[in-house]
């Protein structure tokens, strides 16, 4: 006979938690523990190096400040800077002061409120009903982190108005960190503008993400180390197993594809873009 004590059916607890999950809970030795979610759904970085953005991370930590309270910093720069990808190592590794979560949401389309129900479904094990509007699942989502320190990060917000909505109210525990590529901000709000890596840490990020063969051709059809945009440097790693003639062709199409995605990403790419 089995020793362990019997789940009943059906239990309340935040929603509906089977018996069958009961039963795993006693097995992992949680007394009936409730079986918490991942609280986060920031990709890993696995073997991706980080370099040349260590101060920026200390002061968007300092920007924003306890996390018991609320507040809000936005990162700012050309495109193609990496303000993405800080704001997503920023909440690699900060992710204990965050025990309620760290989540990272595109808002760049009218989909954050869709994005933030789909974290309250995932995340949380909120049953909505069925012909609750989007809307009101975001803020249920919301108002359930809110019950402990928690991470927002905003990605590509395209302005304030559409930020505005999903900031926290006073007194929530949650920090918010937008990357948008609007560089207006009024001194009402935290910002941290995100500049191009400097020459030498750009060739650094090539060499780590594509080895030394590709920094060399890099910097021979460059005709001189420039600044290399992050995003450009996370296209180059992609270049083993080409051979010279098809590295060469896909290394001209990047830079033309970075160099007329938009007049501030032309501007900024002057700097390292073929004589």
């Amino acid at each position: 006979m089995d020793p362990r004590p019997a789940a009943a059916p059906i239990i309340g607890l935040q929603g509906n938690i089977t018996a069958n999950t009961v039963a795993l809970q006693i097995a992992a030795g949680t007394s009936g523990a409730a079986l918490r979610h991942f609280q986060s759904n920031i990709e890993a970085r696995r073997n991706l190096p980080f370099l040349g953005r260590d101060d920026l991370l200390d002061r968007i930590a300092e920007s924003l400040g306890d996390p018991q309270t609320d507040n809000v910093v936005i990162l700012h720069g050309p495109p193609g800077v990496g303000k993405s990808e800080l704001a997503r190592e920023f909440g690699r590794r900060r992710r204990a002061y965050y025990p309620g979560g760290t989540f990272f949401i595109d808002a760049s389309a009218s989909t954050v409120a869709i994005d933030l129900a789909r974290i309250g479904r995932t995340c949380l094990g909120i049953d909505f009903p069925p012909d609750l509007p989007f809307d009101d699942q975001a803020l249920r989502t919301l108002f359930m982190l809110g019950q402990i320190p928690w991470l927002l990060i905003l990605d590509n917000v395209q302005s304030e108005g559409a930020a505005r909505p999903w900031l926290p109210p006073a007194g929530m525990p949650c920090h918010v960190v937008l990357t948008t590529l609007l560089d207006r901000w009024d001194n009402t709000w935290l910002t941290v503008p995100v500049r191009p890596l400097s020459d030498a840490v750009s060739l650094q990020l090539v060499e780590k993400l594509a080895g030394s063969e590709v920094l060399a051709s890099v910097l021979t059809r460059l005709n001189t180390p420039r600044i290399i945009s992050y995003e450009l440097a996370c296209h180059l790693a992609d270049g083993a197993g080409w051979n010279e003639a098809e590295y060469a062709r896909r290394l001209d199409a990047c830079l033309d594809v970075h160099v007329s995605i938009t007049r501030a990403s032309a501007q900024a790419c002057t700097r390292w873009a073929p004589a």
